[in-house]
């Protein structure tokens, strides 16, 4: 075989190696054409052939591999950087929408509770304040207590009586009145003076369904009342009682019982 490639450059001399390890030394004015080491040439004797493209295919085969091997480091830098983007924008898209309507949200929630609580509040207050002022302020010390020949004396008492006039406080005060009902609500004075009822009155009479607040001093408290107790009460008007329940003003005919019985 005579074709050998150029892997060695003196000032005179050039080196020829073979496929089978075998090396020529060739004058280099022998050479008709510029000498490079790695161009493939054909030897005949002292003669010597440039193979024609071959350094240049080789160069550009080199050429060729840089590109590829520099696409193929590039592209996969490229689609994780396209993909980080992608990622990123998608994170924040998905958080603003997310956080905005809970963000719209949480003031709404927070009012709604403040309202509620603010309502809970003021309702409890007036509750406690209105049963409070009904027996410190409406009613006078020299009225929880009453003769006992007086109080026993059941004929006295009438059960004849205009509701609507009553709640309009067009009523007398200090008549005495006689009232059978249902007990709905009983509250226990704060200054241990007695109990609040609320009764619902069954007399069948134009005043049947209607609503009488009823205090009972404590000195006359005796058989034990529960909710759901029909009962009937011996006592005396004493005006109107005001109070409020969920921001409403409630207006009730108010007596003062000194005597009771359940209704069998």
């Amino acid at each position: 075989m005579n074709i050998g490639k150029i892997i060695r450059i003196t000032e005179d001399t050039i080196y020829v190696g073979y496929e089978d390890g075998s090396l020529k030394e060739i004058n280099i004015e022998n050479c008709d054409f510029e000498p490079v080491i790695g161009d493939y040439v054909e030897v005949y004797g002292d003669i010597v052939i440039k193979i024609k493209g071959s350094n240049e295919s080789s160069t550009v085969k080199k050429h060729n591999s840089i590109k590829t091997s520099f696409s193929s480091k590039i592209k996969p830098i490229l689609i994780a950087l396209v993909v980080i983007v992608l990622s990123v924008s998608a994170y924040f898209i998905m958080n603003k929408t997310t956080t905005s309507p809970n963000t719209s949200s949480s003031p709404k929630s927070s009012k709604s509770s403040s309202q509620e609580s603010s309502s809970s509040s003021s309702s409890q207050e007036s509750s406690s304040s209105s049963t409070k002022s009904s027996i410190s302020e409406k009613i006078p010390e020299s009225l929880l207590t009453i003769d006992d020949e007086e109080r026993m004396d059941t004929q006295k008492y009438s059960s004849s009586f205009s509701y609507d006039t009553w709640v309009h406080n067009e009523f007398p005060r200090y008549a005495k009145v006689r009232v059978t009902g249902k007990v709905f609500q009983i509250n226990q004075d704060p200054d241990d003076k007695g109990i609040l009822l609320q009764v619902i009155l069954n007399d069948l009479s134009e005043n049947y369904g209607k609503v009488i607040s009823v205090f009972i001093p404590k000195d006359y408290l005796g058989k034990s009342i529960v909710e759901g107790d029909e009962i009937i009460l011996y006592g005396q008007s004493y005006g109107v009682w005001h109070y409020k329940a969920d921001n409403s003003l409630i207006s009730r005919p108010f007596m003062i019982a000194y005597l009771y019985e359940r209704d069998k």
